[in-house]
């Protein structure tokens, strides 16, 4: 099973694989995930922190907007208001699944340089999101020390698991990947185009832009773009010229931040941001630009998004048509957003004078009960489901019945105030079959409409676009002498196809790049080597012809070992 974080709903789904051999301990407090959980963790959290973003909420609120507008149009009293929703559908759907499109192999590059490449530093005062749970949990949950203590741990712990043979395998599917957008999820392209950036930002000023620092500014231009969120929500243009603009507003922001100006003007901006933020105590304090609490800036997009559409979320009457209840399901669903779901145990809870529940018929936790739901089952089988509230900074502890939240409590606890907001963040998570069996029970009636046909020419035409916008900046540093025979070597088969077909030298690219990506020093690095069976020196030699002749890696050596750009 592959852990997947869906863009529309935000919802994170870990493979059990992963979790299941230390989540009852994680629960309970009395553990924490292993090391080698971090990479994996720090790319899903990644995806989940950027939908959790203005643009990110803003693309999810458009397509749910679609959703709605198409089940309105069902409903419409006349051909004529049926014709004018289902346009709006399209528009919503359009615009939401384009920008989609378009960032995916951004989004995919971001998620997996932080699996790969990314390492906290004492001296920056903001961390993402990702990367302070990522600290926290490479401390193991010791008493929280000064940030050096912290940030050097992590970085250990990082840096030698990333230079495991899973880790190592998992470049080395990457790297083999196919280049070209059309024949992937544009993974690898991805991948190379925030890597060429990073290089960029690196040549302007190399002692400044450390990888946290970089990709909280990456997610700063792209997420948290106020101008292309106020262009998602316009009504004025309409599709295609709507999405034409979408792409070339996109495009233009791309091109900009490899600009020779872009890096000054972050790296000012990140001072500026910086300097609200203490320079020492615990990480707790570091926030991104935008509040760490992404309710309120959801409730603004979706209020500019609905406006059109009256329906009282906080109701409680019964509605009469399907797209008013599916407005209030998709309300309800999203105010869980900042909810990354780690995973689920069975177990059987008892409720006396408050809830207790059992995992192997030993005493795991104690939970306050809530409403009458949790004493009204007295002692039955439930679901224990674990949450982080990512930019909250808690863990969440949910019991949950065949149809009831039975209770909850968070690590630390929070304030009575905000009880009944995580109330209705963790109710909202529950509504997904609700939504699903609405939309499949009109599935036929929405293919029906005849305005959607245009939707599937339109993503047709973004994934079109995709090699034309990212291949320059992923092959930015290729001579155009070289362009064609390397497109034609990577196009299919990635690195792979350039090195020859030759699997050893995919991994000791893979090698290479992860290990300059943790600092690990030379011992480490000769026992993947060995491990893997590959002489470093010849692999070494070869890699670097191939570096100074295509110039899509950047491969040096000296003292302290050998650094990779990829």
């Amino acid at each position: 099973m592959r852990n997947v974080t869906d863009a529309f709903s935000n919802h994170t789904v870990l493979s059990p694989a992963e979790t299941e051999r230390w989540l009852l301990e994680f629960a309970g407090s009395t553990g924490a995930p292993p090391y080698e959980f971090l990479p994996v963790f720090l790319h899903e959290a990644t995806h989940h922190w950027c939908f959790t973003s203005p643009v990110g909420t803003a693309v999810a609120v458009l397509q749910m907007r679609g959703c709605v507008q198409a089940l309105r149009a069902i409903e419409a009293p006349s051909a004529e208001e049926r014709r004018e929703r289902e346009l709006l559908a399209v528009e919503s759907m359009a615009r939401a699944q384009v920008a989609l499109e378009l960032m995916r192999p951004l989004a995919e590059g971001m998620a997996l340089f932080a699996e790969f490449d990314l390492y906290p530093t004492s001296t920056a005062r903001m961390m993402t999101a990702p990367l302070r749970w990522g600290v926290k949990f490479a401390n193991q949950g010791k008493t929280e020390g000064s940030r050096n203590d912290d940030t050097r741990l992590a970085w250990v712990h990082l840096g030698h698991t990333r230079l495991s043979d899973k880790m190592r395998r998992r470049k080395e599917d990457l790297l083999a990947q196919p280049l070209s957008c059309d024949s992937s999820e544009g993974y690898l392209a991805g991948y190379l185009t925030v890597k060429s950036l990073w290089r960029r930002f690196l040549q302007e000023d190399g002692e400044f832009w450390t990888s946290d620092r970089f990709l909280l500014q990456v997610y700063h231009w792209f997420y948290e773009d106020p101008e292309f969120v106020t262009m998602l929500l316009d009504s004025t243009p309409v599709a295609p010229g709507s999405l034409t603009e979408m792409s070339r507003y996109f495009q233009a922001r791309l091109e900009y931040i490899f600009s020779a100006s872009a890096a000054s003007q972050l790296r000012d901006g990140y001072l500026e941001a910086a300097s609200a933020v203490p320079s020492n105590g615990p990480w707790a304090g570091a926030a991104v630009r935008v509040s760490e609490n992404p309710r309120d800036a959801f409730q603004q997009i979706w209020q500019d998004a609905f406006k059109g559409i009256l329906v009282d979320t906080d109701s409680e009457v019964v509605f009469r048509t399907k797209s008013q209840l599916l407005t209030v399901l998709y309300h309800s669903m999203q105010q869980g957003r900042d909810l990354m779901s780690i995973g689920s145990l069975p177990c059987s809870v008892v409720a006396d004078d408050g809830l207790t529940v059992m995992i192997n018929g030993r005493k795991l936790l104690s939970f306050p009960t809530f409403g009458k739901a949790a004493q009204a089952h007295g002692a039955t089988d439930a679901t224990l489901c674990v949450f982080l509230s990512l930019r909250g900074g808690r863990q969440v502890n949910a019991v949950e019945g065949n149809s009831d939240l039975l209770a909850w409590s968070t690590v630390p606890p929070l304030e009575n105030h905000e009880n009944a907001n995580l109330k209705h963040a963790l109710i909202g998570r529950r509504v997904g079959s609700n939504i699903n069996s609405i939309i499949h029970e009109n599935a036929e009636k929405i293919n029906g409409l005849r305005a959607l046909s245009h939707l599937w020419g339109y993503l047709g035409q973004t994934r079109d676009r995709l090699n034309a916008i990212y291949q320059p900046y992923a092959l930015l540093y290729v001579p155009s002498d070289q362009l064609e025979t390397l497109w034609g070597s990577m196009e299919l088969m990635g690195f792979y196809g350039l090195l020859g077909r030759n699997p050893d030298a995919v991994s000791a690219l893979a090698i290479f790049g992860l290990a300059s990506s943790s600092r690990v020093l030379g011992p480490s690095v000769e026992r993947s080597f060995r491990d893997a069976g590959i002489c470093r020196p010849e692999a070494l030699e070869y890699l670097m012809s191939m570096a100074d002749r295509y110039k899509v890696m950047r491969i040096t050596s000296h003292y302290f070992g050998t650094r990779c750009s990829v």
